[in-house]
């Protein structure tokens, strides 16, 4: 998808309740699990209605992503409600929905409950999966360079950074293994397989959308009371 000129916001008839405030958000005390630091990013929950990430460390691809997954399935994957930047942060403003943390959840599930669940993550791997690319380039869903800790560097250097024609990302990988080593004086016998190895590897793959989910953001929404459940009383989300 191209991208957009920020501030974005969906269309009001499309709200729950007015969006929160900035002081709203940055108040709020209840947090959901995120793998980065606390003073980079924060995802909280704002009264009944929204989940906001927010921080200095956020891109603007999670935002595309989302309204992305939104226009080619039907997956149980937020809504985005506003996208702005204040400062030097982003805001990121979703729908909430009612869940429990399947990590939490599954230690007392039953085998059959668990391979329904099981079954549900599978579909939604493949409908991410089965989405066109929205280029034909291996880069983030705008067709900009991905954002990935593996095609960064010190300093900009389009070789590495991408975004990538065929399978050319796999000479990034060694140009950066290799950078990396002789910034260290040394010359690392990584560098050299990746060389050799990559491109007779892995090569004559289609570029497919993949999301930066974890178990940590896969959430059951249902009935959650043991006596009323089974397979097919809850539905898993993304987050």
């Amino acid at each position: 998808m191209d991208p957009m000129m920020l501030p974005y916001f969906c269309g009001p008839e499309k709200l729950p309740a007015p969006l929160p405030t900035i002081s709203a958000i940055e108040a709020a005390t209840e947090t959901l699990p995120s793998i980065h630091p606390p003073e980079y990013r924060h995802t909280v929950v704002v009264d009944q209605y929204f989940v906001v990430k927010y921080g200095t460390r956020m891109t603007e691809n999670e935002g595309y992503a989302l309204l992305h997954l939104e226009k080619h399935t039907d997956i149980s994957a937020p809504r985005l409600y506003a996208m702005y930047r204040e400062k030097e942060k982003l805001y990121l403003v979703m729908d909430r929905k009612p869940r429990r943390q399947l990590s939490e959840l599954w230690p007392s599930l039953r085998d059959d409950e668990k391979s329904s669940i099981s079954g549900q993550l599978h579909t939604i791997w493949d409908k991410i999966r089965s989405i066109p690319s929205p280029s034909t380039s291996f880069s983030n869903v705008t067709g900009g360079p991905p954002r990935h800790r593996w095609f960064q560097w010190l300093e900009p250097d389009s070789r590495i950074e991408g975004p990538f024609e065929k399978e050319d990302l796999n000479m990034a990988l060694a140009l950066r293994s290799w950078k990396n080593w002789g910034g260290n004086g040394r010359i690392g016998w990584m560098s050299e397989f990746f060389v050799r190895n990559l491109s007779r590897t892995l090569k004559n793959h289609r570029a497919c959308l993949r999301t930066g989910i974890y178990s940590a953001r896969i959430y059951w929404s249902g009935n959650f009371q043991r006596p009323a459940m089974g397979p097919g009383s809850y539905k898993s989300l993304l987050y």
